[in-house]
């Protein structure tokens, strides 16, 4: 009995959340769709009817309250620049929609590096331009003669949801392009930048009022520029946005609050010194004891030598002596003769002086 009831209970409750989730929609969004302004191709008289002849000459957009239809002549080009409306009740009529394909050109070469930031900008111009609900967000006002151009423009003023702006800069901001722009330094600079080059491009210049209330704002969502894509979104042909675009897209180097010892240093060149020290202490010193060896047998050398040297010259000397004063026995006879010699001559002498004398 009471499983039974529990099991009501769990029914009713199921029930319930599928009705709120499938009427809350509808109490969401209670906005009847309204187009707010039209724009159009010149033509001729002759040319009426006929698909926009020129898109660069287009005239000036005029406030126009209508009720979105389905794009005749233009269905091909939509599919490229705006494929998440194909098949849908849209307030941009054909000559918009092929003025756009041809601005969307644009687009491509200066955002294209991120391939969802290119994404976003076009999400977001087909939104101003053909969105449903265009006029609880578009305000337009009187043709004016602007100092930017020589022909009159319309003057518009946009609400967008804060959010929107920032998720759309977020994505493009590290864009060589928008580096380069002294508007593109903030969210709000590089938006009105794309506002104020629709003055030559749309013949419209835009004013933005920025603001946090969803309801009477263009608001949508915007995609991030790390956001993991398989090729296609929104049926825009979207590839992943390298770190170099996409300041999210970039990987943080990992780390901890205190450098390690070995921080800021490769461990690869580390080991090549170390190897090299090694290799140069062996090499220095067998070449170091190479030489100590060298030097050993030359001082070896140079003993042998002298000790031979003094040896000749002993035995040398010997010799000399030898010759010159014979050996001792005949020095002996030699040296007696001589003083033998000299006792005589003194006789001789001291005689010679005695007979002188006497005389």
């Amino acid at each position: 009995m009471n499983q039974g009831r529990r099991s009501s209970y769990t029914s009713l409750i199921f029930i319930s959340v599928l009705l709120l989730c499938y009427f809350g929609q509808g109490f969401g969004d209670d906005r009847v769709p309204r187009c707010g302004f039209r724009g159009g191709c010149v033509r001729d008289g002759s040319q009426q009817g006929q698909p926009c002849p020129d898109p660069s000459n287009t005239e000036v957009p005029h406030r126009e309250i209508s009720s979105p239809k389905m794009l005749t002549t233009s269905a091909q080009y939509i599919k490229q620049i705006c494929p998440y409306l194909v098949g849908q009740e849209t307030c941009c009529d054909d000559d918009q929609v092929l003025l756009m394909y041809n601005n969307f050109k644009t687009i491509d070469s200066l955002f294209g590096d991120c391939s969802l930031c290119s994404t976003n900008i076009k999400r977001f111009w087909c939104e101003y331009t053909c969105s449903v609900y265009q006029d609880y967000f578009v305000d337009s006002f009187e043709q004016e003669r602007v100092e930017e151009v020589d022909f009159p423009v319309l003057i518009q003023k946009v609400r967008v949801e804060s959010s929107v702006v920032c998720d759309l800069y977020n994505s493009c901001k590290k864009n060589p392009f928008v580096t380069s722009l002294a508007s593109g330094q903030s969210a709000v600079g590089f938006l009105e930048f794309m506002g104020s080059n629709a003055v030559q491009t749309g013949k419209v210049k835009i004013s933005f009022d920025f603001t946090n209330d969803p309801e009477d704002t263009l608001f949508m969502d915007m995609y991030p520029c790390d956001l993991d894509v398989d090729g296609i979104l929104d049926g825009y042909k979207v590839k992943q946005c390298t770190c170099n675009y996409c300041e999210a897209a970039c990987t943080p180097v990992k780390g901890s609050a205190f450098p390690g010892f070995f921080d800021g240093f490769s461990i690869i060149i580390i080991v090549i010194v170390y190897v090299s020290l090694v290799i140069l202490s062996i090499i220095i010193f067998f070449v170091k004891k190479k030489w100590l060896s060298s030097d050993d047998e030359e001082e070896t050398f140079s003993e042998d030598g002298n000790d031979s040297q003094r040896d000749n010259l002993l035995n040398g000397s010997k010799d000399s002596n030898t010759f010159l004063f014979g050996s001792d026995q005949n020095n002996t006879i030699s040296h007696g003769a001589s003083i033998g010699k000299i006792n005589k001559s003194s006789i001789d002498k001291s005689v010679d002086r005695s007979v002188n004398v006497g005389n």
